[in-house]
């Protein structure tokens, strides 16, 4: 497995951590959240909102934190326990944009979602789903009640999505146990996780606050999100942009936890670089994924299982740029031993998504599994008997171990091109863009994920149209 940190290293960032959160503390926007850390022990700034926590609290919330968990799906069958030694994938989460399959870069409208959520439902290497597309054409106040509404009409898998609002994320939660059957059965099997994000340096703004007071009390999975921009939000000094994300991360754990202990989180390391040249963030750099891995490294530390941005990329386009950007930020946290890779179909340093990108980042994917598998060695991989038979002038094709071990070992691409020239030349001589965009053709003539029954459809339609009359007081 790979290690960028040792573990003397680790310590002293843990340390530093807890120095950040007992000395400067961090600002939390929500009086609620305020009185909870207070009645614990941390020392409140009325005036200034910042909350100072103590270094033992910390680490007691660590302890009452779980290790894993569960990602419930519509079919059982999908559901997901995230643990060490597990890996799993998603799609990134939350654009507005799209590059639609006409190399037409543009708003994105709910037919995009529609379409992006029956591709994913079908690909077999993506994990789970996301609400990938935040669509334009509802209202902007209730895109992701919008968005909720539709994958969960149209995946059996589970489905993380963003949140805009706590009202917003009430609606998306009481959708997913409508479909469940109660928030009991909710809390057995979630079907819905989501992310909350800090703010850097060091705030936690109110909404994300009262987001996971709520998902503590529901055990609605989060994903801890802090993204500290390398030398603007953050130091630029990598581990000292590592030391800030992990401050913010274990402040809002501190929080989760102690409204209900054993509350499932996953720990989502997000620091990027900034390109000082134009100011924007480097979500494909070599730096991200030296960042990533680290971060996964951090959160094993703790025994958290990580979820990480992998095939991320600064290109606009399905080019030679997004092919190495994203092989490189995607391989280091996987070898690292992220439980989760996330960011399947995301392009434009996470600003826009491509239902293309994510059948390529499929096969990538598959790649991906057969690389954190590793070898075997035993009697029947090393093979010194069959070396024997076989001698100098035999050949390999016709036994039966060859048969055997190149189904268990070897991995077929199924999108890339692994044909002879001539026959590639028959084919049509197709880039892998232009394959991609069969694939998608034909899954969504093809797939047609199992529908909801049409009381539960109804009972949807109902949370969204109180969520439109409660939010845009119609």
């Amino acid at each position: 497995m790979l290690q960028l940190l040792t573990s003397d290293q680790l310590a002293v960032i843990h340390a530093s951590s807890l120095k950040v959160l007992d000395s400067v503390g961090i600002i939390i926007e929500e009086e609620h959240a305020l009185s909870i850390l207070e009645k614990a022990g941390a020392l409140i700034d009325q005036r200034k909102r910042i909350a100072r926590i103590p270094s033992s609290l910390v680490e007691e919330m660590i302890k009452k934190t779980p290790k894993s968990l569960i990602l419930g799906a519509r079919e059982p069958r999908h559901d997901l326990r995230i643990e060490k030694g597990s890996v799993h994938t998603r799609p990134a989460s939350g654009y507005t944009q799209v590059l639609d399959s006409q190399r037409v870069f543009r708003k994105a409208t709910r037919k995009d979602l529609e379409d992006a959520i029956i591709v994913i439902d079908s690909l077999e290497n993506i994990s789970f789903a996301s609400t990938c597309i935040l669509p334009s054409d509802v209202p902007t106040e209730l895109n992701d009640v919008f968005a909720v509404r539709i994958a969960l009409a149209l995946t059996e898998k589970h489905l993380f999505f963003s949140p805009l609002t706590r009202k917003t994320f009430d609606f998306c939660v009481k959708m997913a146990a409508t479909i469940q059957g109660s928030e009991e059965e909710l809390k057995k099997r979630p079907l819905v996780s989501f992310i909350a994000a800090t703010t850097s340096p060091l705030k936690l703004p109110r909404e994300p606050a009262l987001q996971l007071i709520e998902c503590a009390r529901m055990k609605v999975p989060v994903m801890l999100d802090s993204s500290p921009m390398c030398g603007a939000t953050g130091p630029a000094s990598l581990v000292g942009a590592l030391v800030l994300q992990n401050s913010e991360d274990l402040a809002m754990n501190t929080l989760i936890q102690l409204v209900s202990p054993n509350s499932p989180i996953t720990y989502g390391p997000r620091c990027a670089p900034l390109d000082m040249r134009t100011g924007m963030p480097s979500w494909g750099s070599v730096e991200m994924a030296l960042l990533s891995a680290a971060g996964v490294q951090i959160a094993h530390y703790y025994g958290f299982p990580a979820d990480t941005h992998g095939p991320t990329t600064n290109a606009k386009l399905l080019d030679e740029q997004a092919g190495f950007e994203k092989a490189i930020c995607g391989i280091m946290p996987a070898l690292a031993g992220s439980e989760i890779v996330s960011g399947a179909g995301a392009l434009e340093s996470l600003s826009t998504s491509s239902i293309e990108q994510l059948v390529i980042d499929d096969e990538f994917y598959s790649m991906i599994f057969r690389l954190v598998n590793g070898l075997e060695v035993n009697g029947d991989t090393i093979a010194v008997d069959l070396i024997r038979k076989v001698g100098h002038d035999g050949a390999y094709l016709k036994e039966e171990h060859t048969r055997r071990h190149y189904k268990q070992e070897h991995r077929l691409p199924l999108l890339f091109d692994a044909q002879f020239r001539n026959a590639w030349q028959t084919t049509g001589g197709k880039d892998t863009p232009q394959r991609a965009n069969e694939k998608v053709q034909k899954i969504l003539t093809e797939h047609k994920p199992k529908p909801l029954e049409s009381d539960l459809e109804r009972e949807l339609d109902n949370l969204l149209e109180d969520a439109e009359r409660t939010i845009l007081r119609r």
